[in-house]
């Protein structure tokens, strides 16, 4: 079973990874991040509701991606989105980005060259396009 992560739990994040959670059984998600406290400890407790394990939390994106995962979900801000996928490439992650991805020109060639270096694909999520329903 292939092992993600869930950066950014915010009203969109968190409702698309009650969805992902309530949806699909073969996804195991390893580690949870935001930079709000209460955040977290909300998505905790949606694990727990759900009887699902709690996996990793936390507050800090280093701790974040020290965790071992195939692939990460980034729903962030959206000016952050490009860091956090190059910080995920470098460490051979794979990133999921919700739309928006980049914010500027050179953000785009930021995410080639790191492709470039690293081999690691980064994948734009969009919003109606590869839920269940569709």
């Amino acid at each position: 079973m292939a092992k993600f992560g869930y950066i950014g739990l915010g009203g969109r994040g968190i409702g698309m990874l009650k969805n992902l959670l309530e949806c699909f059984e073969d996804v195991d998600i390893v580690a949870i991040c935001d930079l709000l406290e209460e955040r977290v400890e909300e998505a905790k407790k949606l694990f727990e509701d759900l009887n699902k394990k709690v996996p990793f939390s936390t507050t800090d994106e280093d701790e974040f991606f020290d965790v071992e995962m195939d692939g990460v979900f980034i729903m962030t801000n959206w000016e952050s989105h490009t860091p956090l996928a190059i910080k995920a490439m470098k460490k051979g992650i794979r990133p999921g980005i919700e739309v928006g991805g980049a914010y500027s020109l050179k953000e785009c060639f930021d995410l080639v060259d790191t492709y470039e270096q690293t081999g690691i694909h980064v994948m734009m999520l969009e919003n109606c396009c590869y839920g269940k329903n569709e």
